[in-house]
């Protein structure tokens, strides 16, 4: 077998920089998302968003609990996909 040699670089982020990080992050697993082409390659890169995310968690102290309210609240008002029905466009008209 064949060894290969793979070259990198590494820094260490804090903070604000450290949190648009993993904002940037974020975009680019869910980019590559929209490449794969087999099952197993979106399991792949859906683990990588779920790491993304969790990352966020733990940085914003935000308890799987309280993600699971949310996702729940925002199903009740807006919807999910299970109906596979997705939203072409909507406007906020003000009163």
């Amino acid at each position: 077998m064949d060894e290969k040699s793979v070259e990198y670089e590494t820094t260490v982020v804090l903070g604000e920089e450290y949190r648009l990080e993993l904002k940037r992050k974020l975009v680019e697993e869910s980019e590559e998302v929209s490449h794969v082409n087999t099952k197993g390659e979106l399991i792949d890169e859906l683990a990588d968003v779920l790491e993304v995310v969790r990352a966020f968690q733990k940085e914003y102290e935000i308890d799987d609990q309280l993600l699971s309210q949310k996702v729940q609240d925002r199903l009740e008002k807006k919807g999910g996909f299970s109906k596979k029905i997705f939203l072409i466009w909507s406007e906020d008209k003000e009163e």
